[in-house]
């Protein structure tokens, strides 16, 4: 009778053994989980705040071109209008091109 109270001993202590790693198991899990989640979301954060300067950077371009184009612009329609072109004949002692008259 010694012999069989004794392994029912044993057995009862392998089942919480088996309970404490199975706890073990459990948090160590959750601690993982938790620590790759935060990694992956804050991979993901830099990852759209890149993506956000990226876009504001690709609109400042696109301001800066389109102001540049639109001062060529400009400058042609001001040297293709005949009342503001200089006048082609050379000018004399003391003339500006502008001031002469035809």
């Amino acid at each position: 009778m010694r012999n069989a109270a004794a392994g029912a001993g044993a057995v009862c202590v392998h089942g919480r053994m088996t309970a404490v790693i199975t706890s073990l198991v459990g948090v160590l899990g959750t601690l993982l989980g938790s620590v790759v989640t935060h990694a992956f979301q804050q991979r993901s954060a830099r990852r759209t705040e890149r993506n956000a300067l990226d876009a504001q950077r690709r609109q400042e371009r696109l301001d800066a071109c389109g102001a540049y184009a639109g001062l060529l612009v400009e400058l042609i329609t001001d040297d293709t209008d005949p009342g503001t072109a200089p006048d082609p004949r050379p000018c004399g002692p003391g003339e500006h091109p502008r001031r002469r008259t035809p």
